[in-house]
């Protein structure tokens, strides 16, 4: 990890501890005070990087972390509920380092579902393809990644699912039918491609990248929107331009293989 990333995350924790929106813990299993520690840590640092990201969430956020050892990673599995509180599950393993805790792109996932609301399992590609797209970008803003290196992960995320999407199907249904294949990688990667490709025609367009659009869209509409058509079309209005709108309906009526494209 870079030196200046250490300063950076040591100092986010005192900042996230400030903000009004908080981050509620409850330890499910038993952890060392030490253990703790490192967690709060590594997950304020976070927290803190996304609301400086993306702007603040209008509630707290609770988390529960549990014990799960053995599996050849720091955080091996967690998931986000959105009912009846905002709530995030982290199932950790604390024999790990706060580097490698800090290197895992789990936690930036997760914190990042937060801003859209819960839009349903028909269109989960949406959903895994928003947090899949703003891991890297949470990372970024932590400087435990470059652009270059972001870019470059992007584009492996991308190549790696291309060969899903070169026909004459629309991405909609072939998203839904490789999340029934339990082929999860080519689902999130797929909606990941929908929000690249949105970033990078407002950079053209308006020297403005997608992340800018959510401090108003969070203070404006995230309690509101409703469902894929209400989140995209609640973030095109922050902006005036319709290209969220535009890309969605390309992803669910146009052909796959002129839709998914890869970074240059």
């Amino acid at each position: 990890m870079r030196l200046f990333s250490i300063v950076f995350i040591l100092f986010s924790f005192v900042l996230v501890s400030n903000a009004q929106s908080k981050l509620i813990y409850t330890w499910e299993d038993e952890f060392s005070e030490a253990e703790k520690e490192k967690v709060q840590t590594w997950l304020g640092a976070t927290y803190n990087a996304v609301q400086s990201k993306i702007g603040e969430n209008p509630f707290d956020v609770y988390l529960h972390i549990h014990l799960k050892e053995g599996k050849g990673e720091p955080c091996p599995w967690a998931n986000t509920w959105r009912y009846p509180k905002q709530q995030i599950f982290f199932h950790i393993d604390p024999s790990y380092s706060l580097e490698d805790f800090m290197n895992d792109w789990t936690a930036p996932h997760e914190m990042s579902h937060l801003a859209i609301p819960y839009i349903g399992e028909k269109e989960a590609w949406y959903a895994e393809g928003f947090a899949s797209f703003m891991q890297y970008q949470i990372m970024m803003e932590m400087s435990l990644m470059t652009k270059a290196e972001a870019d470059s992960a992007y584009h492996a995320k991308f190549s790696g699912v291309e060969k899903y999407y070169q026909n004459k199907n629309s991405i909609g249904p072939i998203a839904v039918e490789k999340r029934e294949e339990r082929n999860f990688k080519a689902m999130y990667w797929v909606g990941a491609n929908l929000f690249f490709q949105w970033n990078e025609q407002l950079l053209k367009i308006n020297n403005q990248d997608l992340c800018s659009l959510f401090p108003s869209y969070l203070d404006c509409c995230r309690k509101k929107a409703r469902g894929v058509d209400g989140v995209t079309n609640s973030l095109d209005e922050v902006i005036g331009y319709t290209i969220g709108t535009d890309l969605l309906h390309q992803f669910r009526e146009g052909q796959s293989k002129s839709t998914f494209l890869l970074p240059n």
